[in-house]
């Protein structure tokens, strides 16, 4: 009869606890915290991108709607997109807004295929995600789309890159998700 060798398992929960831990260092040694709106938003960003104001102007100059913030990694071609809308969103409305965000991206890009969707919970507050990719011509691109509600509006993020750098970019964009934390209570 074997007797079972408590000192292996240890060794073996210590060994997995310890590669557990790298996978988040990793992340966090390539990310740093990004405050927004006056520090009630605040999340982890990527330390590739860099903000880039001059983008809201001139590329969204005309818009009806233009980010807030625009921050960009120009080796990857990586762009993410920060809007505070002033369609009306409360927390809880949050999970049934991904069928309006799907339904829009859709009407827009007829040619747009959604890949993932779906909810988490973030500091109490309920954040939603959307991820796509288009075929446009010789280049796909994939698309994600994360939000949630901000002073009882929607609070968008839009992250554009080609999908060639999406093996390198989704990881970083899922860390930044659940990195978000949203305080908008007075």
């Amino acid at each position: 009869m074997l007797k079972p060798n408590h000192q292996a398992g240890r060794i073996n929960i210590l060994l997995l606890l310890l590669v557990l831990g790298s996978f988040k260092s990793v992340s966090q040694k390539n990310a740093a915290p990004m405050q927004l709106f006056n520090g009630k938003v605040v999340m982890q960003l990527p330390v590739a991108f860099k903000r880039d104001s001059s983008l809201v102007d001139a590329t969204y100059r005309f818009a009806t709607s233009k980010p807030a913030y625009i921050f960009s990694s120009p080796p990857d071609q990586v762009k993410c997109l920060v809007f505070n809308e002033p369609d009306s969103l409360s927390d809880n409305d949050v999970p049934a807004f991904a069928d309006v965000l799907i339904a829009k991206v859709k009407n827009l890009y007829p040619s747009v295929k959604i890949t993932d969707d779906g909810i988490s919970l973030n500091a109490g507050k309920n954040i939603g995600y959307i991820r796509c990719m288009e075929n446009s011509g010789n280049a796909k691109k994939i698309f994600q789309f994360f939000y949630g509600s901000f002073k009882g509006r929607l609070l968008l993020f839009l992250v554009m890159c080609n999908a060639k750098n999406s093996k390198k970019w989704i990881p970083s964009v899922d860390f930044m998700i659940t990195s978000l934390r949203i305080n908008d209570y007075q």
